[in-house]
């Protein structure tokens, strides 16, 4: 993907990219190809200031969006466990994440900038309150561009920004609530930190067509269903990339048929595909498995959206505009984080069962409890109270008989009185 984004943009073709080369590729997609924006673009990525962008120049630049580490997970036995607090990503990077699973591109766009303007007021004037304080009901840019999104709030939390008057206020603070005059020196840092990795992160979102790993997959690893577990999303999203896939595999059809159009035409072989190559692009909603996997999970059709899907008459449509190469990348961010979800839903399976079994072991205990059968650390005492009830029987047998002895002896004496 990332050979593919350069190439795009190396017109001649020569190993490089310069300013010549951005003006052409920019002005033939009808993006913005001012002087201004061609010169920030290879300024940010220039790192042998030769006024040109090397490939891997360019790879660099998109270091923030490389795949998290493995750290996070834990191998308990057969079963990899997720902590669910580190799962390889940076905060910020897991925000902005959650906002491209909500939202279209343009308002991903939109969201970034809106953050980036809020944290470089906060540091150009950080003896101006009113530039680190977020009234979220007064503020109706930050509502509308970053407020709304899944993800938006987070990404704020993520840059140093804490909630004041139940939610009402994101402000920048001191942890002992103690006042501030202006932003202490040691925050600003970590403000100016924070806007590094937001800008890296808007930088990437200029080249749609490659995959940001590192924030979705992310932000896919810990989405939570209505139950607070993982099976419900893994289900969703492994559904939603199936439909990613197959659009992906009629457009090889696509091709195919254009292929086999034009050998036809000049009297070549005329072997045409057997598959409809459109029929994906339409889902109806109504379809049980649309229903039961995709549906059923809050977001999940939300997400869909997101990627490029329309409602059209009971269904999804994906329109014919919508770039493959950006649903391709799309794709690989699903499914990177669609790995993470799967072994999360395998480890609080694997608890569930658990619990289970120790559930059914105390039941039989208990129900043999009420059948009165002795539990074996009984069975002595049991034996005990045994032994001492036939001892006593004994006891009373030898008084019984003497008293009848008595008796008799009693009666002879009598008769000899007489």
């Amino acid at each position: 993907m990332l050979r593919d984004a350069f190439t795009a943009l190396d017109v001649n073709q020569d190993g490089v990219i310069t300013a010549d080369d951005l003006k052409t590729a920019w002005r033939n997609t009808g993006q913005d190809s001012g002087q201004k924006r061609i010169a920030t673009w290879i300024k940010e990525r220039d790192t042998t200031q030769d006024r040109t962008v090397t490939f891997d120049e360019f790879v660099a630049s998109f270091s923030a969006l490389l795949a998290p580490s493995e750290r996070g997970w834990e191998k308990r036995g057969d079963v990899l466990v997720a902590d669910a607090d580190d799962d390889g990503a940076k905060p910020i990077a897991a925000a902005i994440g959650a906002i491209r699973l909500s939202a279209s591109l343009p308002e991903a766009n939109a969201a970034l900038d809106c953050v980036v303007d809020i944290l470089t007021r906060a540091i150009t004037s950080p003896a101006t309150p009113s530039h680190w304080r977020v009234v979220v009901e007064k503020n109706k840019e930050y509502r509308v561009r970053v407020g709304r999104h899944f993800g938006g709030k987070a990404l704020m939390l993520a840059c140093g920004f804490e909630p004041e008057d139940n939610g009402e206020v994101l402000a920048l603070r001191d942890a002992s609530g103690k006042k501030w005059a202006k932003i202490p020196s040691d925050r600003l840092d970590q403000l100016k930190v924070a806007l590094a990795e937001v800008e890296a992160q808007r930088r990437g979102l200029e080249h749609p067509e490659v995959a940001d790993v590192q924030a979705v997959s992310a932000a896919v690893a810990r989405l939570q269903d209505t139950r607070g577990g993982a099976a419900g999303w893994a289900m969703a999203i492994g559904a939603i990339l199936k439909y990613v896939e197959n659009i992906l595999d009629d457009h090889h059809i696509y091709l195919d048929l254009k292929k086999a159009q034009h050998a036809e035409s000049i009297g070549g072989d005329t072997t045409k595909p057997k598959k409809d190559a459109k029929k994906h692009r339409f889902i109806n909603m109504s379809n049980a498995v649309f229903t039961r996997q995709i549906a059923s999970q809050p977001g999940a059709v939300e997400l869909m959206v997101a990627l490029g899907f329309r409602e059209s008459e009971g269904g999804l449509l994906l329109p014919n505009e919508v770039s493959l190469p950006q649903l391709k990348a799309r794709g690989v961010e699903l499914k990177a984080g669609l790995e993470w979800l799967q072994r999360r839903s395998k480890t609080e399976k694997k608890g569930e069962a658990d619990a289970k079994k120790k559930a059914r072991e105390r039941d039989a205990e208990l129900a043999k409890i009420a059948k009165g059968k002795p539990r074996a650390h009984d069975a002595g005492g049991a034996k005990g109270k045994g032994n001492a009830t036939a001892n006593a029987n004994a006891n009373t047998k030898p008084a019984r008989k003497a008293k009848s002895g008595s008796g008799g002896g009693g009666g002879g004496g009598g008769g000899g009185d007489s």
